[in-house]
């Protein structure tokens, strides 16, 4: 899990209780202040979040990331998951092995995309320690209205054939400002294409719990939305903010940027506001 020109990634393998394995790793630092754990996008890798953990190294944070189920070098098929709580338990699991590497340090989550709706389940469902949570343009509902037929037939395909996959329609253009950054997406080969019906669906009650849950979501947390996304609803964003229960929280919106601000071309403005806001929690 390394990117080239990046700090090198040491990958390790942890194996969960339905006996897939998991691929997660560490970009340390010596003496870390702070670890962020990385919780990556819908059909993606932690292994695209070397530029950002470089960022935060060079502030004395030690960087995780986690290739969620069927996503990166893991197991399981591409993009599908059986219920939600498969991610919770992989969760645990991820958590306990990197926690074994903590020592004292504090430690903040960061979950981009479909990572930040899976951030939120959990921290309202777990309670975890965490000093705290940030969501980058977090997934709470898709740009692009998806079509009733469409929904129809995922809905029950979910049912009698929940593996089917769909086109997930995510266009590499749309991800950032910066071309380069949609031809890597389009020529990773570990990026993948399709979004499986019951995935769709276990993900869309995850989303409606979130919301009915969100005020009891005490976490500090920060929420990072981008203003021209075309993947996930920044609309949702903001009303999931108005939602939260935490006394403490902030919600910064980037005007003109498009779904991965941390690939954007203004993206070290957005390392920037995470980093001040993560100093002021330590």
């Amino acid at each position: 899990m390394t990117n080239a020109g990046h700090p090198s990634e040491e990958e390790s393998w942890l194996t969960v209780p339905d006996g897939l394995g998991l691929a997660w790793g560490c970009w340390p630092v010596e003496r870390p202040a702070a670890w962020i754990a990385i919780i990556h996008g819908y059909a993606e890798h932690a292994g695209r979040y070397g530029l950002t953990a470089a960022d935060f190294n060079a502030r004395g944070w030690g960087v995780a990331g986690l290739d969620l189920r069927g996503h990166g070098r893991s197991g399981g098929a591409r993009g599908h998951v059986r219920r939600f709580e498969d991610y919770r338990s992989d969760l645990d699991a991820w958590l306990a092995a990197l926690g074994a590497r903590i020592d004292s340090e504090p430690l903040f989550v960061l979950g981009h995309s479909f990572g930040g709706l899976v951030a939120a389940d959990y921290a309202w469902r777990r309670s975890p320690p965490w000093r705290g949570l940030i969501l980058s343009s977090p997934f709470f509902g898709v740009a692009r209205p998806v079509p009733p037929w469409k929904r129809a037939l995922g809905r029950l395909a979910s049912i009698v054939l929940p593996s089917l996959a769909f086109a997930s329609g995510i266009r590499p253009e749309e991800l950032s400002h910066d071309p380069e950054v949609g031809r890597a997406y389009a020529a990773d080969p570990l990026v993948f294409r399709t979004a499986t019906a019951g995935w769709f669906f276990e993900t869309s009650r995850a989303i409606a719990a979130a919301f009915d849950a969100a005020a009891e979501l005490r976490l500090p947390t920060l929420i990072l939305s981008a203003a021209e996304d075309r993947v996930a609803d920044p609309s949702r964003a903001r009303d999931f903010f108005e939602r939260l229960g935490s006394p403490d929280k902030e919600f910064i919106s980037f005007p003109e940027m498009y779904h991965e601000i941390l690939n954007e071309t203004g993206r070290r403005g957005v390392i920037e506001r995470i980093s001040r806001w993560i100093e002021r929690r330590l």
